[in-house]
């Protein structure tokens, strides 16, 4: 009865661990890393819009944005249009460079300023590149006087629920066989 209920918990361990493993090989890691923007805007306090002249650039780039996108690009970023006074999903840019694609989905964001010159904003969303999996981010906006608009992403990395699941039950069943050796 013993060596029954053993092989049974080294069974659930090793399929826990199979399955982790499957798991791992289906999706791709979260991205991580930050990644900075410039271009050109026109920004009119008095619709809530922000309006981007042509396509912009980054700069500074860490993380997975550095390994996948390389150092900077001076035109490889299309920037959407934005009004900061309508709620809803957005896209905020698009940017293509050494065969990858980055993308930032604003979802959730607060505007503070708002004067005819300035306008900040800080929001979340849902940030991907090329070889990763979509991944919770954060962006902050800055437009100033002279037309000059500036972005900073960073992004955040939050655990895959159902991965940490399957590594429970594998280490449960590991417990439960070494338990009944005892």
């Amino acid at each position: 009865m013993q060596q029954t209920s053993g092989r049974i918990g080294f069974l659930a361990a090793g399929l826990a661990i199979v399955a982790i493993a499957a798991s791992a090989a289906a999706h791709a890691a979260p991205i991580s890393g930050q990644i900075s923007f410039t271009g050109y805007d026109a920004y009119d306090s008095g619709n809530g819009r922000i309006e981007f002249a042509g396509p912009g650039g980054f700069g500074a780039t860490t993380g997975d944005f550095a390994a996948t996108l390389g150092a900077g690009c001076t035109s490889c970023v299309r920037f959407s249009d934005f009004n900061y006074l309508a709620p809803g999903p957005q896209v905020i840019y698009f940017a293509d460079a050494n065969g990858a694609t980055t993308s930032f989905t604003l979802e959730s964001f607060t505007a503070t300023g708002g004067t005819p010159y300035s306008l900040d904003i800080a929001g979340t969303g849902e940030i991907t590149l090329t070889g990763f999996d979509p991944t919770p981010g954060r962006i902050e906006l800055t437009t100033q006087g002279n037309n000059l608009v500036t972005f900073s992403a960073t992004t955040t990395s939050v655990p895959e629920p159902s991965s940490m699941l399957l590594l429970g039950v594998g280490l449960v069943g590991i417990g439960a066989v070494r338990w009944r050796a005892c």
